[in-house]
């Protein structure tokens, strides 16, 4: 880190009052500390594995969040890192040689190793049961593409992109609505709410060519009737689609008539690449539907909670979640217990899901009350704080609820009776936020200052009063597996 100081500009909200000068000049005096002696860092997939001097590689399991703590005695000339779910990191001694520090011994958990290089990676991995050095090459991984969490995030991460759209040449109405969806999704670069000027570069099906298919991660649209290029992999990718119903895994068929697949995977010819496929399985109604915003069908598209992101998605045109799955670290289809235990018929509606997590919020902070969005939120700045998915009842199940993985970040603050009363008219009677328990405007004492406990991005909301919440602190995270407890009581 580096010394600041902290000025505040009252009124100015995001922006800094001009002259800008001496902020510029300050800004860029500071030089960061290329190895400091401590290090925390976490992060949701290897790609963001880098911090200073230490890279994580690999993780035990792609779908929990890894991290490290790493501190150095100048004294001892030692290292120590702790990790956690970390299947192999590598250190860059020429980081820490060109900053001084001598490292004579290296600690990963306890286990103790000589270091006699001052130049270079180190690489070290678990096996299952313990640390030790390896070749470096067996942690970079230049032959193929490891997995990692994400589905769709990739494909925004600056590789070179090509949408491919299909062609279906003896429908020519259901190929114009597919002409008109790919150019849509051309001018996505991940957030689903803001389209760019410029997009990225489409072809037809048929005007793939072997260089282009070799160089570039594709995206393809439509079914395998729709596109030639979904056809032809299709063999090769890790789905059946058979009689109009999709298999995968250990799951039953899965019909997909009037819904959208969308399915991550590497690219069979060329394994360094991805290719994503979004197929609506419509009718030229439902596909002029889908056409308008096809983008939400990319899971993952706009880089957050990258763990929770399913590699293949079934959503209905409405885009409830009727089947969700998530490769394991080798690519495959793991078996995943709950395939037998459908969602409760109410969570087709994300309000339902809301209340079980205010409600298990409120019972681990004992406030007043909790509050989350409710349905007639609209968001802020196009975009949608409110992260949960409504799930189609009888098809969707534990298994695929268990893709969620999500941390749901919490925060305290208090509020004098006569302003709840101002939130309960501006927003909890026009539904767009809902409290557990339910306010009774009757019971609500002016001088009272009551403890509320909200998810920490509804602060935003909450501050179009222009009034702070009083005394904030952090509030306890809730995990989605205390969710899924809530949402299937007799999980064991």
């Amino acid at each position: 880190g580096v010394p600041v100081t902290s000025k505040e500009y009252p009124g100015a909200g995001h922006g800094i009052p001009a002259p800008h000068d001496a902020i510029t000049e300050w800004m860029l005096s500071q030089k960061r500390n290329p190895a400091p002696r401590t290090i925390t860092h976490e992060c949701e997939s290897p790609n963001r594995g880098r911090a200073y001097w230490l890279h994580i590689r690999e993780f035990v399991d792609p779908h929990r969040r890894a991290s490290v703590k790493a501190s150095l005695d100048v004294v001892r000339r030692a290292a120590s890192i702790r990790t956690v779910n970390v299947a192999a990191f590598t250190v860059d001694m020429d980081i820490l040689s060109g900053a001084g520090h001598e490292v004579a011994t290296l600690s990963v958990n306890g286990t103790e190793f000589p270091c006699s290089r001052t130049s270079g990676l180190i690489a070290y991995r678990f096996d299952g049961e313990a640390w030790g050095t390896v070749p470096v090459e067996r942690v970079l991984k230049t032959n193929g593409r490891p997995y990692q969490a994400g589905a769709a995030a990739d494909l925004y991460q600056g590789e070179p992109l090509l949408i491919v759209c299909g062609t279906n040449a003896e429908q020519p109405e259901r190929a114009r609505l597919l002409k008109q969806a790919a150019a849509k999704l051309a001018r996505c670069g991940g957030p689903a709410f803001s389209l760019m000027r410029e997009g990225f570069p489409v072809v037809t099906d048929v005007a793939l060519t072997a260089e282009q298919a070799a160089s570039c991660n594709l995206l393809l649209v439509g079914t395998p009737g729709d596109n030639h290029v979904t056809a032809s992999l299709l063999p090769e990718l890790p789905v059946t689609i058979r009689n109009g119903h999709l298999e995968a895994g250990n799951r039953p068929p899965l019909a997909l008539a009037g819904r959208v697949l969308s399915l991550l995977a590497r690219s069979p010819a060329h394994p360094g690449r991805l290719v994503y496929v979004v197929a609506p399985f419509m009718d030229d109604a439902g596909l002029a539907e889908f056409a308008k915003a096809p983008q939400y069908f990319l899971a993952g598209a706009e880089g957050f909670d990258r763990i929770s992101q399913p590699d293949l998605c079934v959503q209905s045109q409405d885009r409830h979640i009727v089947r969700a799955m998530q490769y394991d670290k080798d690519w495959a289809w793991p078996d995943r217990p709950g395939t037998t235990r459908p969602i409760p018929e109410r969570f087709q509606d994300r309000a339902q899901l809301a209340t079980v997590i205010a409600a298990l919020m409120r019972r681990r902070s004992k406030a007043d009350l909790a509050l989350w969005w409710g349905p007639a939120d609209q968001g802020s700045w196009g975009y949608d704080f409110n992260y949960l998915r409504e799930y189609e009842p009888g098809t969707c199940t534990l298994a695929d609820f268990r893709t969620q993985h999500r941390r749901v970040e919490t925060m305290l603050g208090g509020i004098p009776g006569s302003d709840l009363k101002q939130v309960l008219k501006r927003w909890v009677q026009k539904d767009e936020i809902l409290t557990v328990p339910k306010l009774d405007p009757n019971g609500i004492e002016d001088q009272r200052t009551y403890r509320i406990h909200i998810p920490i991005d509804m602060y935003i909301k909450l501050g179009q009063r222009r009034k702070n919440l009083l005394d904030p602190e952090p509030g306890p995270t809730v995990t989605f597996d205390e969710v899924a407890a809530g949402i299937f009581p007799d999980d064991d």
